[in-house]
């Protein structure tokens, strides 16, 4: 099976899930080089579908229990010898992806060498990740692929609607325009106290900045439920020592064209509307959910802008 990204472009990284010990597997098949049947190189997108799992899965609340090399060549060898990762890992509670992948990149150039070796061998070698699914069982292993193949997200339950929710900011306590300026990493996540229970995986938002010039800079889909961390990044005026928080994908930015809350009041969807209503004082961690009707009529208002006004979310 074949990775797609978030736009439906399909990588050139195969992978399959299967089950070993009562535990599902993923296994990502190594890169290399070019053959006489294809044009492109074997794999050569490796990196690129690595990091797109590791995100994936961290929707889904896996843990890493184990990463290994598995290389016809190298199976052999105990797997004290092919491990690459020294403890197992709560991907929820991981802010850079991109950090994991590169150490599990970086410690397959070392498997399998000699002692004394001086030259690192190849980083992109056939591993398998092991793993504990919240929701899946071993016998899920093909449904999990087919998860994890593209980016749609799990529905909402049976004969549920979709929910949609504001997520807001006050930039006195998280500097929004700090981020946006100077920033390089993505905002993924958002820290969230009410409605826990309620917020799902493929849910949408909508992101309110508080302040002068109030109104919805962004909107987007949760990518997770809700879960506890005590690892924040920068920004803040006082980081909490924990908080819930939930996972985002930004869909459509518009720092450049906001939908203030002077210009929501002309729409008649908004009348009654908690994006109009709302106090002044939102804080950054503070979610309530919006009717479809007026989400419905911000959609419509909105539109996509160059996303390198701010840092792509991931």
């Amino acid at each position: 099976m074949f990775v797609e990204n978030d736009d439906g472009v399909e990588l050139n990284a195969a992978f399959t899930v299967t089950a070993d010990r009562q535990q599902l597997c993923l296994v990502l098949e190594s890169a290399g080089g070019k053959s006489a049947r294809t044009a492109q190189p074997r794999n050569h997108e490796y990196v690129d579908a690595l990091r797109l799992l590791l995100s994936r899965l961290r929707s889904r609340r896996a843990i890493l229990e184990e990463a290994l090399v598995a290389s016809s060549r190298l199976i052999e060898l105990p797997e004290g010898e092919r491990r690459l990762i020294t403890a197992p890992v709560a991907l929820s509670g991981i802010n850079d992806i991109e950090r994991l992948r590169l150490e599990i990149t970086a410690a397959q150039g070392r498997i399998g060498l000699p002692t004394g070796a001086k030259k690192e061998g190849n980083n992109r070698k056939r591993i398998m990740l092991r793993l504990a699914m919240p929701g899946y069982g071993p016998e899920d292993a093909q449904r999990l692929a087919a998860d994890l193949a593209t980016s749609h997200l799990p529905g909402p339950p049976h004969n549920a609607s979709q929910r949609h929710w504001l997520l807001q900011c006050n930039p006195k306590i998280w500097d929004v325009w700090s981020w946006r300026e100077s920033s390089t990493e993505p905002l993924d996540r958002w820290t969230v106290t009410k409605h826990l229970k309620d917020l799902r995986p493929g849910d949408r938002f909508a992101f309110w900045i508080s302040g002068a010039g109030a109104g919805v800079y962004a909107t987007g889909t949760l990518m997770s439920d809700a879960y506890v961390t005590t690892e924040f990044g920068d920004h803040w005026q006082s980081p909490p020592r924990e908080s819930h928080v939930v996972d985002l994908r930004f869909d459509h930015y518009l720092f450049d064209r906001p939908l203030t809350k002077t210009s929501l009041v002309e729409f008649p969807e908004f009348t009654d509307s908690l994006i109009v209503r709302m106090p002044g004082t939102a804080t950054r961690s503070r979610s309530l959910p919006e009717s479809g009707h007026s989400w419905r009529a911000t959609s419509a208002s909105s539109r996509p802008q160059n996303r390198r006004s701010v840092p792509t979310s991931s």
